[in-house]
This record gives structure tokens, sequence and C-alpha cells, in this order.
């Protein structure tokens, strides 16, 4: 078998994966223990989509006769203090899987983002200053969503808007 950067890459992909699902696991079972059973549902959902996406790139390997390689994963955080903070560790995990692809990270005072494309227009009503922003190829950081990838996003806000160019690696 031949390796190539794309399979390097897609290596890299298949840790990352397993990394989720290994965490996903760890918050599913302090979920469990806290008796919240629909949380601890979703996390452990959630593991079991990490462990087939891993999966699915292994199998792509495979047949693109690519080398595999079966990481190991480090140990996944437990012990939380709260509710939330699993949640919170959950995103970010996600948030700097995904970072990398994108070109911008924009931040408001509700919101993150990562966006590829950005527009910004500056405007005034009633004697207010406000922004109206336009983001395409966007992911949205919300634990509240269902969907963090979404094709276009417009934002108003009347606070500050901080947007930062990604050198291509992340944050």
């Amino acid at each position: 078998m031949s390796q190539s950067s794309f399979g390097e890459a897609l290596n890299e992909q298949v840790a990352n994966e397993f990394a989720a699902h290994q965490q996903y696991v760890a918050i599913a079972v302090h979920y469990d223990a806290e008796t919240l059973p629909r949380l601890a549902a979703f996390f452990y959902r959630q593991a079991v989509e990490e462990r087939n996406h891993a999966m699915m790139i292994t199998q792509y390997l495979l047949d693109a006769d690519l080398d595999v390689r079966t990481p190991g994963v480090d140990a996944p955080e437990v012990g939380f203090a709260d509710i939330v903070t699993p949640v919170e560790l959950a995103l970010a995990q996600e948030y700097q899987d995904v970072a990398g692809m994108f070109r911008y990270a924009v931040e408001t005072e509700r919101r993150f983002y990562l966006a590829n494309e950005v527009d910004v227009q500056v405007e005034h009503e009633g004697g207010q200053k406000f922004f109206r922003l336009t983001l395409n190829d966007a992911w949205v950081w919300d634990m509240y969503r269902p969907a963090r990838f979404v094709t276009n996003v417009r934002v108003l806000t009347f606070r500050d808007v901080n947007i930062e160019e990604l050198a291509g690696t992340g944050l």
C-alpha cells in the first residue's frame, strides 16, 4: 500500500474521531451517574456517530489502497465539576477538529463562528450603530443547535465584532 499526505491526514482524522468517541462515552457515563438520562443518551449516540466516522474513513483508506494506522488515543477527561462543563468540552473538542477547515474566526457578544467568507456592513438606524454580518460556509459555536455547520448565517449585533483571519492550521 502507498501512503500520501492525504492518507496521512485521513489517518490523523481517524485518531480524532476515536478520541471524540472516547470523550463522548466518558461524558455519557458522567451524565448517567448524575441521573440525567437524556443527556447521557445524547452523548452515547454521539459516541457511536464518531466511531462510525472513524470506521468509514478506515474503509475508505482500505478501498483506496492506502496504509491504515489504528491509532491509540489519550484517556478522556472525567470527573466534571458540573453539568455544563462536559458540553463545553465536547464543543471545544469539535471546534479544534474543524477549525482548520475555515478561513476566519468571528466573535460577537453572543456567539463564536468559523467561516470561509465574511461580509460586514456597518449601519445606522435611530441614532444607533450596528453591524450586519453575512457568513458563508460557516460553523456556529452554540451547544443548543442540532447542526453547527450551515451554508450561511446572518447576524445583527450592536456590540463589537472581532474577525480574525486564520493561518489555515486552526487556532
